[in-house]
């Protein structure tokens, strides 16, 4: 009988160290949301500029948006996993509208994209400072449209440009953190790729996120 209740009482420790373990580690989760801009002057050029005087400069246009990502602990004390989303749209309202009944002069341009991925972010931790840089892969789509229609004066122009990428993609960042309890920031310069099969996307810019740790 004293063993039954030993064995009893020795199980029901055990149980409640684990819940403890777990209480512990659902704590360490963190939850980062905040502000990303991306630059596309990677990907612009001046050849629709050599036909048409009005067309937009691609190289000087970016994005704007949100970037959600969530960090839980590995067995590794510098090692975490992270995987999170981003939802982008251009900054750029670039466009204009001149036309008439068979007399056209415009042109609309349009940037914008998203995804989600998954990876590792490896830390230099301190307690209320540090160190991160984040490896990830992901799913990315991005788009830019531009289109340009003149038959009003010469040289005439009628370019419609869809550029797509919709496959698997890369991102990587190199940040620091400041923490004050449970709260936080944790800013970061940031690189891009999105790749398909008819074109692909390079961006960097920067993602300034306010961060909560459960």
């Amino acid at each position: 009988m004293k063993n039954t209740i030993t064995l009893l009482v020795m199980i029901s420790l055990s149980f409640n160290l684990y819940a403890q373990e777990e209480k512990v580690e659902l704590k360490k989760i963190q939850l980062d949301i905040g502000y990303m801009y991306l630059s596309n002057s990677l990907n612009g050029d001046n050849y629709y500029k050599f036909k048409y005087n009005g067309a937009p400069n691609t190289e000087e246009t970016s994005m704007s948006g949100i970037n959600t990502k969530f960090t839980m602990p590995s067995k590794n004390e510098y090692i975490d996993i992270v995987f999170g989303s981003l939802l982008l749209i251009g900054n750029d309202k670039l466009g204009s509208t001149s036309w008439s009944p068979g007399q056209t002069n415009s042109y609309d341009y349009k940037l914008n994209g998203g995804g989600i991925y998954f990876g590792v972010s490896t830390k230099l931790k301190g307690k209320y400072i540090g160190l991160t840089s984040d490896f990830t892969i992901g799913v990315f789509s991005f788009k830019e449209y531009l289109g340009i229609f003149n038959n009003t004066q010469e040289p005439f122009t009628d370019v419609y440009e869809k550029k797509a990428s919709n496959g698997l993609g890369a991102m990587s960042s190199l940040g620091f953190y400041i923490k004050l309890g449970r709260f936080g920031i944790n800013p970061s310069v940031n690189a891009l790729y999105s790749g398909g099969s008819q074109t692909s996307f390079l961006f960097y810019g920067f993602v300034v996120p306010i961060t909560f740790q459960f």
